[in-house]
Protein backbone atom coordinates (compact mmCIF):
# COMPACT_ATOMS: atom_id res chain seq x y z
CA UNK A 1 0.00 0.00 0.00
CA UNK A 2 1.27 3.44 -0.94
CA UNK A 3 1.80 6.17 1.67
CA UNK A 4 -0.58 9.13 1.73
CA UNK A 5 2.11 11.60 0.64
CA UNK A 6 2.51 12.88 -2.92
CA UNK A 7 3.33 10.29 -5.57
CA UNK A 8 7.01 10.22 -6.42
CA UNK A 9 8.33 8.48 -9.51
CA UNK A 10 11.87 7.67 -10.53
CA UNK A 11 11.80 9.62 -13.77
CA UNK A 12 14.21 12.04 -15.31
CA UNK A 13 12.99 15.55 -16.00
CA UNK A 14 14.58 15.56 -19.45
CA UNK A 15 15.95 13.30 -22.15
CA UNK A 16 19.03 13.97 -24.25
CA UNK A 17 19.10 13.83 -28.08
CA UNK A 18 21.33 10.74 -28.11
CA UNK A 19 18.87 8.95 -25.80
CA UNK A 20 15.99 9.73 -28.17
CA UNK A 21 18.00 8.42 -31.11
CA UNK A 22 18.95 5.28 -29.12
CA UNK A 23 15.29 4.67 -28.24
CA UNK A 24 14.16 5.12 -31.84
CA UNK A 25 16.80 2.63 -32.98
CA UNK A 26 15.88 0.19 -30.20
CA UNK A 27 12.27 0.33 -31.43
CA UNK A 28 13.48 -0.02 -35.06
CA UNK A 29 11.33 2.91 -36.18
CA UNK A 30 11.80 5.59 -38.79
CA UNK A 31 11.56 9.19 -37.63
CA UNK A 32 8.08 9.32 -39.13
CA UNK A 33 6.89 6.21 -37.29
CA UNK A 34 8.55 7.34 -34.07
CA UNK A 35 6.71 10.65 -34.44
CA UNK A 36 3.43 8.74 -34.76
CA UNK A 37 4.11 6.88 -31.50
CA UNK A 38 4.80 10.15 -29.68
CA UNK A 39 2.01 12.14 -31.34
CA UNK A 40 4.35 14.74 -32.82
CA UNK A 41 5.58 15.67 -36.30
CA UNK A 42 8.58 14.12 -38.06
CA UNK A 43 10.22 17.56 -37.93
CA UNK A 44 9.93 17.52 -34.14
CA UNK A 45 11.69 14.15 -33.92
CA UNK A 46 14.37 15.41 -36.30
CA UNK A 47 14.86 18.45 -34.06
CA UNK A 48 14.95 16.32 -30.89
CA UNK A 49 17.70 14.17 -32.36
CA UNK A 50 19.79 16.91 -33.92
CA UNK A 51 19.70 19.85 -31.52
CA UNK A 52 22.17 19.89 -28.68
CA UNK A 53 19.36 20.47 -26.20
CA UNK A 54 17.54 18.15 -23.82
CA UNK A 55 13.83 17.57 -24.32
CA UNK A 56 11.34 17.94 -21.45
CA UNK A 57 7.66 17.21 -20.94
CA UNK A 58 5.49 14.10 -21.27
CA UNK A 59 7.83 12.67 -23.92
CA UNK A 60 10.29 11.87 -21.12
CA UNK A 61 7.85 9.59 -19.29
CA UNK A 62 6.69 7.87 -22.47
CA UNK A 63 10.31 7.37 -23.57
CA UNK A 64 11.12 5.76 -20.22
CA UNK A 65 8.17 3.37 -20.47
CA UNK A 66 9.05 2.43 -24.06
CA UNK A 67 12.70 1.90 -23.17
CA UNK A 68 11.66 -0.58 -20.46
CA UNK A 69 8.80 -2.15 -22.45
CA UNK A 70 9.55 -1.80 -26.19
CA UNK A 71 7.11 -4.60 -27.02
CA UNK A 72 4.23 -2.18 -26.36
CA UNK A 73 4.79 -0.51 -29.73
CA UNK A 74 4.66 -3.85 -31.55
CA UNK A 75 1.41 -4.75 -29.76
CA UNK A 76 -0.22 -1.49 -30.89
CA UNK A 77 0.68 -1.68 -34.57
CA UNK A 78 -2.29 -2.16 -36.89
CA UNK A 79 -1.32 -4.73 -39.53
CA UNK A 80 -2.11 -4.20 -43.22
CA UNK A 81 -5.51 -5.49 -44.25
CA UNK A 82 -5.13 -8.83 -46.07
CA UNK A 83 -8.74 -10.02 -46.05
CA UNK A 84 -11.85 -8.57 -47.68
CA UNK A 85 -13.46 -7.28 -44.45
CA UNK A 86 -12.06 -5.49 -41.40
CA UNK A 87 -14.13 -5.15 -38.26
CA UNK A 88 -13.38 -3.27 -35.05
CA UNK A 89 -14.86 -4.42 -31.76
CA UNK A 90 -14.79 -1.39 -29.48
CA UNK A 91 -15.74 -0.31 -26.00
CA UNK A 92 -16.77 3.34 -25.60
CA UNK A 93 -14.92 4.18 -28.81
CA UNK A 94 -11.71 2.46 -27.68
CA UNK A 95 -10.66 -0.23 -30.18
CA UNK A 96 -10.31 -3.50 -28.31
CA UNK A 97 -10.15 -6.13 -31.07
CA UNK A 98 -9.39 -6.05 -34.78
CA UNK A 99 -11.04 -8.82 -36.80
CA UNK A 100 -10.09 -9.37 -40.44
CA UNK A 101 -12.52 -11.67 -42.23
CA UNK A 102 -12.54 -13.67 -45.45
CA UNK A 103 -16.14 -14.89 -45.68
CA UNK A 104 -15.55 -16.96 -48.82
CA UNK A 105 -12.68 -18.92 -47.24
CA UNK A 106 -14.39 -18.80 -43.80
CA UNK A 107 -11.22 -17.52 -42.15
CA UNK A 108 -10.52 -14.79 -39.62
CA UNK A 109 -7.44 -13.13 -38.19
CA UNK A 110 -7.80 -11.49 -34.80
CA UNK A 111 -5.62 -8.99 -32.96
CA UNK A 112 -6.49 -7.77 -29.47
CA UNK A 113 -5.51 -4.27 -28.37
CA UNK A 114 -6.54 -4.74 -24.76
CA UNK A 115 -5.43 -7.10 -22.04
CA UNK A 116 -8.87 -7.02 -20.38
CA UNK A 117 -10.61 -10.30 -21.25
CA UNK A 118 -14.06 -8.82 -20.71
CA UNK A 119 -13.37 -6.24 -23.43
CA UNK A 120 -11.94 -8.63 -26.03
CA UNK A 121 -14.34 -9.62 -28.81
CA UNK A 122 -13.87 -13.32 -28.07
CA UNK A 123 -13.16 -13.11 -24.34
CA UNK A 124 -10.90 -15.93 -23.22
CA UNK A 125 -10.87 -17.71 -26.58
CA UNK A 126 -7.28 -17.27 -27.77
CA UNK A 127 -7.73 -18.71 -31.26
CA UNK A 128 -11.29 -17.95 -32.36
CA UNK A 129 -12.73 -19.67 -35.43
CA UNK A 130 -14.98 -18.38 -38.19
CA UNK A 131 -17.88 -20.05 -36.35
CA UNK A 132 -17.00 -17.96 -33.27
CA UNK A 133 -17.10 -14.87 -35.48
CA UNK A 134 -20.51 -15.86 -36.86
CA UNK A 135 -21.76 -16.22 -33.29
CA UNK A 136 -20.38 -12.78 -32.37
CA UNK A 137 -21.95 -11.29 -35.49
CA UNK A 138 -25.37 -12.77 -34.74
CA UNK A 139 -25.18 -11.53 -31.16
CA UNK A 140 -24.08 -7.99 -32.11
CA UNK A 141 -26.81 -7.87 -34.77
CA UNK A 142 -29.37 -8.73 -32.11
CA UNK A 143 -30.46 -12.03 -33.66
CA UNK A 144 -28.56 -14.62 -31.61
CA UNK A 145 -30.67 -17.48 -30.32
CA UNK A 146 -33.69 -16.76 -32.52
CA UNK A 147 -35.48 -19.68 -34.17
CA UNK A 148 -36.64 -19.39 -37.81
CA UNK A 149 -39.90 -17.52 -37.17
CA UNK A 150 -38.42 -15.24 -34.50
CA UNK A 151 -35.52 -14.42 -36.81
CA UNK A 152 -37.89 -13.59 -39.68
CA UNK A 153 -39.87 -11.20 -37.43
CA UNK A 154 -36.70 -9.59 -36.06
CA UNK A 155 -35.32 -9.06 -39.56
CA UNK A 156 -38.61 -7.54 -40.71
CA UNK A 157 -38.34 -5.09 -37.79
CA UNK A 158 -35.04 -3.97 -39.40
CA UNK A 159 -36.79 -3.74 -42.77
CA UNK A 160 -34.93 -6.79 -44.11
CA UNK A 161 -36.21 -9.91 -45.80
CA UNK A 162 -33.01 -11.90 -45.20
CA UNK A 163 -30.19 -11.88 -42.67
CA UNK A 164 -27.62 -9.40 -43.93
CA UNK A 165 -25.34 -8.60 -41.01
CA UNK A 166 -23.48 -5.86 -42.89
CA UNK A 167 -26.71 -3.90 -43.37
CA UNK A 168 -27.63 -4.36 -39.73
CA UNK A 169 -24.15 -3.35 -38.55
CA UNK A 170 -24.16 -0.30 -40.81
CA UNK A 171 -27.38 0.87 -39.18
CA UNK A 172 -26.70 -0.20 -35.58
CA UNK A 173 -22.89 -0.35 -35.40
CA UNK A 174 -23.46 -3.62 -33.57
CA UNK A 175 -24.56 -1.71 -30.50
CA UNK A 176 -27.16 -3.36 -28.31
CA UNK A 177 -29.50 -1.61 -25.84
CA UNK A 178 -27.76 -0.80 -22.53
CA UNK A 179 -24.42 -1.75 -24.05
CA UNK A 180 -21.28 0.26 -24.68
CA UNK A 181 -19.67 -2.12 -27.16
CA UNK A 182 -19.81 -1.75 -30.93
CA UNK A 183 -18.85 -3.90 -33.88
CA UNK A 184 -18.17 -1.80 -36.94
CA UNK A 185 -17.05 -2.58 -40.43
CA UNK A 186 -14.04 -0.38 -41.23
CA UNK A 187 -13.89 -0.98 -44.95
CA UNK A 188 -14.19 -3.69 -47.52
CA UNK A 189 -11.37 -4.43 -49.94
Amino acid sequence: MRSKGPLELELSESIRPEEILALRRRLRLTQRDFATVFGVSSKTVERWESENKSVTGPVVTLARVLWEYPQIVERLIIPPQTMPYRFWYSYRGYHCTLIDVDDKQRQIEVRDYTLERNKKAFGVISSPTYADFEELLAYRCGVAGFDGEQLRKKLLSYGLTRFDPLVILRDTQGRLPNDEFTLTLECAQ
